[in-house]
């Protein structure tokens, strides 16, 4: 019988998060329901957003979980994964789905605002496959864009969809700050006890 983990096997810190998660339950038995697709690629001349159905292909699914990856390995290799979370939709659709919400259509991290700089120097130097850029008070982690003549077809990358400087799928990473009390993101505020300690979870199915 697999022995129950105590809640610090749950907690996220500044280093043996890898192990720790070697050692969290094992869920590759769970039947999960199967994830839906469109079967035309978001940008791609016809594609259409649906109200509450799912927004991505299979490649563009892939494309979210490459750089969600990279961004989480990144954090971890920089001891940096106690100073970010998932956040916003993203929470919703891992505590309601254990997964992404089916229609949403970006990934939602909240990162600790004094992690930004060595975050910028991480993943800067990872251009042009992946691209970190300046979107406000927040940042966008996307992938290369993909080749023109490749409009129509379901490939990995990201695709230029909108008057932003950025393109799609990205991660859309937010930053807080803190005090004795409370962490502020932008114009909301939360008590800490709502936010800590970050519990790890198997956030998304099987990750």
């Amino acid at each position: 019988m697999q022995k129950q983990p105590d809640l610090q096997s749950f907690v996220v810190d500044s280093n043996r998060t890898k192990l720790k998660r070697q050692n969290l339950p094992n869920l590759e038995q769970i039947d999960w329901p199967k994830r839906e697709f469109v079967s035309l690629p978001m940008g791609a001349p016809g594609s259409l957003q649906v109200p509450l159905k799912p927004q991505l292909s299979r490649e563009q699914m892939r494309t979210f979980w490459k750089l969600f990856s990279i961004f989480e390995e990144g954090m971890e290799e920089l001891g940096l994964s106690d100073k970010w979370m998932i956040y916003a939709g993203t929470l919703l659709g891992s505590v309601r789905h254990h997964d992404i919400t089916p229609w949403d259509d970006d990934l939602d991290v909240l990162v600790d605002f004094s992690a930004r700089p060595i975050l910028w120097k991480k993943f800067k130097p990872l251009a042009p496959e992946i691209i970190i850029k300046e979107a406000g008070l927040r940042d966008k982690l996307y992938a290369k864009l993909i080749e023109p003549s490749n409009t129509m077809r379901d490939v990995e990358g990201s695709r230029k969809l909108s008057q932003f400087d950025w393109s799609w799928p990205y991660i859309d990473i937010g930053y807080f700050l803190s005090n004795a009390t409370h962490i502020q993101e932008r114009a909301s505020s939360y008590v800490l006890s709502q936010a800590y300690p970050l519990l790890r979870l198997r956030i998304f199915s099987r990750i």
